[in-house]
């Protein structure tokens, strides 16, 4: 399907990835929901732009390709998704991989064609065939999907798992997600589990990072093996360690999910990661984790803060996430506290820029220190001119929400202004936001609009992800739902937690002319996984409902909770409404 990619508005295959630390913590959306952190999102990418020497060459399959494009996203005029269909097709008929996959795509949705599974279908292979292309393992991805959930399709549960695990071994990341899906739901009368599994544990014992993840899968529901909740940590643990990021994952997930009391289990799986090659940021975190829980060493909060700043300055965001929420929740005895400000501060002071970012939540949320907004602000400012991601996401979020007291905002406005004028994406963004809440200037969308779409252009993610909110919510530009969702795309694909989850909205419900159910499944994964209670909410749905996932109440349950520990008042009725039905206990 046409999306976007990380250099420019693309369309080829869809591929899953998670990018190395780009941070949106507690990023505000304007309908006031929370994002916190980032990772990484789904990218469909497309070639490069490309130099024809005759742009009329009917014959040349790149040149039709980017045709479709431009019709899809009404590039040089109004969106007509049959034309950017038939020009696909030209495309595809030409054997370009690209378009064969895409193709299988509008077919297997009805994106300007009738829908036709069987066809899909074909052209996905088609797809799928070609040796050295990069849309290959995500072709075979869809063969698994369609099989696994189209509608009137004799369900071959050996095929699905091949697909998917051919799809996984060719690197796609939408491959290794829909195997671990497929193992969550598929049971021993569908098909012979114990051999399909042994060969991944033996993998895993050999070393390899990616079947240690889905080995631990099969332990942790009993798939095929033995439940063994140990041991199912265990290996998530030598996968995070090798670096896999569905194994990073999940071990966070499973681990900040499931009970583990046993001390001597816990120093078992520290050594794993210590000794597994491991380049530090994990093995950070989860002596955090150990630290600020008690087990092995006794609870120690100052220290556990270290070691989870230590592993979000290596591009940990599962130690960012819990560092934030370790300071914004007051936890710990006064000395504690205190010792955690004075641990930040003394960063602060020599201009860390992450020191700043994380004594100004202190300064915020009163942790060990006196509250003081103002000069929270003033840090976060700091950090942000350093070009700190967390720093500029709270900068933002401050700028959005709180009252700022002494802080002169009609010079800070102005400065931004300034920078702005001289073509500064960032500060694009910032002086929209000051023009969108009255900061320091008087209200005015249309302005907020005009800087929104200037840093948007630039590719700055905070203001691609406001542009598209103003597009979707026909505030300061006419509504414009296929620009919205190119922005929220580009925006989500840099790790912007509630873009992700704004995206996954718009692929859900199909309104402006796409429905993909997995998709928007899989986007809210990726924010829910990064603390945005929208995308918890939203991701504990789909799992509740089995829409675009394999159907896994206990899990639905543990999302919910969390979306309703941060006051989400849908997931707080959905939660009680699970320990109503006995899926969890009541706490």
């Amino acid at each position: 399907m046409f999306q976007k990619s990380i250099q420019n508005i693309c369309f080829r295959a869809l591929c899953f990835v998670y990018s190395c630390f780009s941070v949106e913590m507690n990023a505000t959306t304007p309908s006031g929901d929370v994002a916190v952190a980032s990772g990484s999102g789904v990218i469909v990418s497309k070639p490069q732009p490309i130099s024809l020497q005759s742009q009329s060459d009917q014959d040349d399959p790149r040149w039709l390709f980017e045709k479709a494009v431009d019709f899809y996203y009404g590039c040089k005029g109004e969106i007509n998704l049959e034309e950017s269909a038939r020009y696909v097709k030209l495309s595809a008929d030409l054997k370009y991989a690209d378009a064969e996959f895409n193709y299988g795509y509008f077919l297997q949705y009805g994106i300007g064609v009738q829908k036709d599974l069987a066809q899909a279908m074909s052209y996905y292979k088609r797809a799928s065939e070609h040796e050295f292309s990069d849309v290959r393992g995500d072709a075979m991805a869809y063969l698994g999907l369609c099989l696994e959930f189209g509608e009137g399709v004799t369900k071959d549960y050996k095929q699905i798992a091949e697909y998917y695990k051919s799809a996984a071994d060719m690197r796609s990341s939408y491959g290794k997600d829909g195997l671990l899906n497929f193992l969550t739901s598929v049971n021993e009368n569908d098909m012979d589990l114990r051999s399909f599994v042994h060969e991944f544990k033996c993998l895993a014992d050999a070393g390899d990072a990616w079947a240690a993840c889905v080995y631990g899968r099969c332990l942790e529901k009993g798939k095929g093996v033995q439940r063994n909740v140990t041991e199912a940590l265990r290996y998530y643990g030598l996968s995070a360690a090798g670096g896999d990021e569905f194994g990073q994952e999940n071990f966070t997930r499973f681990l900040n999910t499931t009970h583990f009391s046993d001390s001597d289990l816990t120093l078992l799986i520290v050594q794993t990661i210590m000794l597994s090659g491991d380049s530090g940021a994990w093995g950070q975190y989860f002596y955090g984790h150990c630290l600020e829980d008690g087990t092995w060493f006794g609870k120690n909060l100052p220290l556990a803060a270290l070691f989870y700043s230590g592993a979000a300055v290596k591009g940990n965001v599962c130690g960012l996430t819990n560092l934030i929420r370790l300071i914004s929740s007051n936890v710990g005895t006064a000395p504690d506290l205190c010792n955690i400000a004075l641990l930040f501060k003394r960063l602060a002071d020599k201009s860390d820029e992450w020191g700043q970012c994380f004594y100004g939540l202190c300064l915020e949320h009163g942790t060990g220190v006196e509250k003081n907004i103002e000069k929270a602000f003033g840090l976060f400012r700091l950090s942000a001119e350093q070009g700190n991601p967390m720093g500029r996401a709270q900068l933002l979020r401050c700028l959005c929400e709180k009252e700022l007291g002494s802080v002169d905002i009609t010079a800070f406005a102005h400065a931004y202004k300034l920078m702005a004028d001289k073509s500064d994406a960032w500060a694009a963004c910032v002086y929209g936001v000051c023009l969108e809440k009255g900061k320091g200037v008087k209200v005015d969308l249309t302005e907020a609009a005009k800087y929104y779409k200037q840093s948007a252009v630039k590719g700055d993610t905070h203001g691609e992800y406001y542009y598209g909110c103003f597009l979707y919510r026909d505030r300061g530009e006419p509504q414009n739902l296929s620009n919205a969702v190119k922005y929220f795309g580009l925006s989500a694909d840099k790790g912007n937690a509630s873009a992700q989850w704004m995206y996954g909205n718009c692929m859900r419900s199909g309104e402006w002319g796409v429905q993909d159910v997995h998709y928007a499944a899989r986007y809210y994964k990726l924010s829910a996984m990064q603390g945005n209670s929208g995308g918890q909410y939203e991701y504990a749905r789909c799992l509740y409902e089995g829409t675009g996932v394999a159907r896994d109440v206990n899990e639905a349950a543990k999302y919910f909770k969390l979306s309703a520990m941060q006051g989400n008042s849908d997931g707080q009725r959905m939660y009680e409404r699970c320990i109503q039905g006995g899926i969890v206990g009541s706490d």
